[in-house]
């Protein structure tokens, strides 16, 4: 108590039990005296943080430990290095960088600091380093592998070499023989003295001289042919000269393009000489055969209805690889029966590229018809080749068909429908009808609706 002669003193409270404090009160006139008794029990607050995980953690790793307090305390927030983290008022928190941790609480109307606990994520090494010349002869090869790893907070760090042919070494670089031909594996593993790890891996070879080999797409004369470098170097670095037999040489080991002007057979050359076995070329010659293209064609010129589709069909004989040009108005441009809806005229210019890779350009001209009314071709040919082989009428901006007829050469109906878009096939009772001339009749409602007859002739042609 500060003051005990005090008529409101401040007392303080020392232990955790129940303290009784009596006072006295004097009258100063009479000295009459009486005394009251009350009795202070204290709160203690909880200032204990529980831990569930650990406290170190290396980067990258999943963070999972979370501090909690007494589930008692009713006010709470959160600091890390003496910043209070915004939002952290609960009576639990997950921590997800390195630094002091510790909370400010509430219990039963008492304040106090909680301990404090360090949280540390520790930085990962990163694992390099480098091999002065990772293809070496396997006679005399001495690998060179110097350590270039760093970590940013500078811990120690302790290292191991690791080979595929089961040896190790823990100097921080080494050099490396290795006994024979072949690939093999470098490990490089890293740890800190906080237990956080980084690894790095290469391969380095040791080979013996190279074999030649090479390939090469179909050729056709006047295109670009790519020869293909299938070469075994066996891990090393290597020297070539090509010789392609139509007055070209190259010494990339990937040549540029080769064009041939003339068609026929060529026997092309490759030699190999690779890194420490250079004084032996080995040399490979292959028959390189050189075709021409097919010579182009115009198809028929095509009439379709402006708003109707059309399948188109070119030859298949040539080629199995198709581009069509310009891409417009047609459902697929990389096959030889695309289906054509009608817009506008076009020209196409159809690509066939056959297994040799010789492309052949063909051309087909569509006439889209926009005038309103009808059309009706002069003469079909049913033949199922999928050109022509039904007729139908196309109404152009009128509002619908009333119906369509063929008449053969006695005047006897062998065909009629209503629907729009169905057409004759030229056969009458599943009979394919003979060649010649036939009379069609058609009714079609006009834009005004207005019932409109027309008729006229076909050729059926086989």
């Amino acid at each position: 108590m500060n003051n005990s002669s005090l008529s409101n003193p401040i007392a303080t409270v020392t232990s955790i039990n129940p303290t009784m404090f009596i006072v006295k009160t004097i009258d100063s006139v009479s000295t009459c005296y009486s005394y009251d008794t009350t009795i202070v029990t204290p709160y203690v607050v909880d200032t204990t943080i529980n831990i569930a995980g650990k406290s170190n953690y290396c980067f990258g790793e999943t963070l999972t430990t979370t501090y909690t307090l007494n589930p008692a305390i009713t006010g709470t927030q959160w600091y890390w290095n003496s910043n209070p983290v915004p939002g952290a008022t609960t009576n639990s928190y997950q921590p997800a960088t390195s630094g002091v941790y510790w909370a400010t609480i509430t219990q039963n109307g008492c304040s106090d600091s909680t301990q404090s606990t360090v949280f540390t994520i520790h930085a990962l090494p990163n694992a390099a380093f480098t091999i002065d010349k990772d293809v070496q002869c396997v006679t005399n090869n001495l690998f060179t592998l110097t350590n270039l790893t760093t970590v940013s907070d500078n811990a120690a760090i302790n290292y191991l070499w690791q080979f595929s042919d089961g040896t190790t070494d823990q100097t921080p670089s080494t050099t490396k023989t290795f006994a024979t031909v072949g690939n093999f594996f470098v490990n490089l593993l890293a740890t800190t003295v906080d237990g956080c790890t980084d690894n790095i891996s290469k391969t380095v070879r040791t080979v013996t001289n190279g074999k030649p080999d090479f390939s090469w797409d179909s050729i056709c004369t006047n295109r670009p042919v790519w020869f293909k470098n299938l070469s075994n170097e066996n891990g090393a670095a290597a020297n070539y000269l090509w010789d392609f037999k139509n007055g070209d040489t190259s010494v990339l080991k990937t040549p540029l393009a080769v064009i041939y002007n003339t068609p026929g057979v060529y026997n092309v050359t490759l030699s190999i000489a690779t890194i420490g076995c250079e004084t032996q070329p080995i040399p490979i010659s292959k028959k390189v055969i050189v075709n021409k293209s097919t010579p182009a064609i115009r198809y028929p010129d095509v009439t379709v209805v402006e708003g109707y589709t059309k399948y188109l069909h070119v030859r298949s004989n040539v080629g199995n690889i198709y581009d069509w040009q310009p891409q417009t108005q047609l459902n697929k441009y990389g096959e030889n029966y695309p289906l054509f809806t009608a817009v506008n005229d076009v020209r196409y210019l159809i690509a066939i590229t056959d297994q040799h890779t010789c492309v052949t350009i063909d051309t087909m001209q569509i006439f889209v018809l926009k005038e309103p009314g009808y059309y009706l071709p002069t003469a079909f040919t049913p033949n199922g080749d999928g050109l022509n082989d039904v007729v139908r009428p196309y109404m152009i901006g009128m509002k619908g068909l009333r119906s369509f007829s063929i008449y053969n050469r006695g005047g006897n109906l062998i065909f009629r429908t209503t629907k729009v878009g169905e057409g004759w096939d030229g056969t009458y009772k599943g009979e394919k009808q003979p060649p010649a001339v036939y009379v069609w009749m058609l009714e079609y409602f006009d834009s005004d609706n207005k019932v409109v007859m027309a008729k006229g002739t076909l050729t059926l042609v086989r």
